[in-house]
């Protein structure tokens, strides 16, 4: 779910978390939010939250206001021997799987003394429901003695106890925060503890605990640092998904993943002269812009029997062979076949079967103009008329295989290879295995076509398993009705279903 939301832009993640519960956002002692490399869950526990030794007596603590403070009030210390910090938070709430960090968040006013010379031991352990440790945990676990100022001494080891010092916060002004511990969550129903224990002290301080995803955080903050130009040549390596999920990280990430440099290499390297050879006028725009124009609106080539588009998720090259750039028997002749326009199509022209005793399609396309290293599926894309006829109930027979210029199989293929036997029509009877060929049944396109799969074809890019993808459609017996599209070929289904937002 996290890595899900991660992907949507900050305004909308700020919108959705408006309409979460009292338990994660909105109760006055408790604020939520999801850590922003990762979507992970984020919780500050407010000091009315936290149970504090003597918390309700007013000689030793007070209540008060503070303008830059996300609660409404925070405690403020007086004066008293021992300081005696507990606070508990349910594991069910967190992100499973996750290693969280647990920090000590407050400010130290000019008045304070004590805590410069002598440390607060903190630390984080699991409980259940009555506080108590069900893991081999000593009553007081080893933890981190820590130093509230920075100019305190002694950083390092002492009796067993990891000495640290507090850093500055950069998102609440003035305020120092202090590691506690790290716990890794997983499905137990106990609770998580954060103590701190202390001796003698007179400091004002506001009590607040903090658990936050601490690696991504850092990580992200690190990246950011760096100049626009090396962010953009960094996400260049990466995918046009990831580009598009760094988009939420910071403006200076948004920046970046936006940027020409970026985006030209998720293009194909010959995109601009498909472009110039293209009769679809594209108008100038960035080339993030044009990535996904390219995978949104199909341009037309060779001189508009073929398409082209990207394929969303990946990049990879999609093409559809329109029915002109087929080789289709008898289809010069007008008694067998026509030739129609359709205001959905986007070809001038689509093939009509009128009648036929054997129907034959063929379409071939050069693997080098393929991506490398893609397994490809080939589609017979189609509609059926009012007078369709015969393919409701006898199947036709698809396949797809690497040939030469010849049209030569160079493998150990049958000539005619078992592929698939479909049915053009969903209602027919027969899915299933028939004396070893796979029956299929076709299936709806978003544009309103239908498609039938035809075969893969594996394409590693280095030419040695056929100059040419052949795909192949025959049916025996007289039939008719059928209107054809094309062929397309694009990446094998699984990552491209898998959308992705143009941010």
């Amino acid at each position: 779910m996290g890595s899900r939301l991660s992907e949507l832009p900050e305004e909308c993640i700020s919108k959705m978390l408006s309409f979460t519960t009292a338990v994660d956002a909105c109760r006055s002692c408790v604020s939520f939010n999801l850590e922003r490399w990762s979507g992970k869950r984020c919780y500050m526990l407010g000091a009315k939250e936290l149970n504090i030794a003597w918390g309700d007596s007013t000689s030793r603590w007070s209540w008060k206001s503070i303008s830059d403070c996300r609660f409404a009030e925070v405690a403020l210390i007086r004066n008293f021997l021992r300081l005696n910090i507990t606070g508990r938070i349910e594991t069910s709430v967190l992100s499973p799987t996750t290693s969280y960090a647990a920090y000590l968040v407050y400010k130290v006013a000019a008045d304070s003394s004590g805590f410069d010379s002598v440390p607060v031991k903190l630390w984080v352990r699991r409980v259940d429901e009555l506080g108590h440790n069900e893991s081999a945990y000593e009553p007081e676990p080893n933890g981190y003695v820590v130093f509230l100022v920075q100019h305190g001494r002694g950083i390092g080891h002492h009796g067993g106890g990891r000495r640290r010092l507090p850093r500055q916060r950069e998102r609440m002004g003035g305020w120092k925060l202090r590691w506690v511990s790290s716990i890794i969550t997983g499905k137990e129903t106990m609770g998580v503890i954060l103590r701190c224990d202390a001796g003698v002290m007179v400091i004002e301080k506001e009590g607040k605990e903090e658990i936050e995803d601490r690696e991504r955080y850092e990580m992200g903050s690190r990246l950011s640092e760096l100049p626009e130009e090396c962010i953009s040549k960094i996400l260049s390596f990466t995918t046009a998904v990831d580009a598009c999920k760094s988009c939420v990280l910071s403006r200076g990430f948004r920046s970046a993943a936006d940027s020409d440099i970026t985006w030209e290499k998720f293009l194909p390297p010959d995109y601009e002269e498909m472009i110039a050879a293209s009769p679809n006028p594209i108008a100038r725009a960035s080339k993030k812009e044009l990535y996904f124009r390219l995978s949104d609106h199909p341009i037309l080539l060779n001189r508009g029997t073929r398409s082209f588009n990207l394929e969303r998720w990946s990049g990879k090259r999609c093409y559809m062979l329109g029915a002109k750039e087929l080789n289709i028997a008898w289809g010069d002749s007008p008694s067998h076949w026509s030739w129609t326009s359709m205001p959905k199509s986007r070809f001038a022209e689509v093939a009509l079967l009128r009648n036929v005793w054997h129907l034959s399609v063929i379409g071939r396309i050069e693997t080098r103009i393929l991506s490398p290293a893609t397994n490809y599926s080939a589609y017979l894309v189609y509609k059926v008329a009012d007078d369709f006829y015969r393919f409701d109930n006898v199947p036709v027979k698809m396949w797809v295989r690497p040939v030469d210029e010849l049209g030569h199989n160079e493998s150990a293929y049958e000539p005619e290879p078992s592929g698939y036997e479909v049915f053009l029509v969903r209602h027919c009877k027969g899915r299933g295995q028939h004396g070893g060929v796979r029956r299929r049944l076709p299936r709806q396109r978003e544009d309103g076509w239908m498609e039938a799969e035809m075969g893969e074809y594996y394409n590693n890019g280095q030419g040695n398993n056929g100059n040419y993808v052949e795909m192949r459609c025959r049916g025996n017996g007289c039939g008719s009705g059928v209107i054809l599209l094309g062929i397309e070929l694009r990446p094998k289904e699984g990552n491209h279903k898998l959308k992705i937002c143009h941010i």
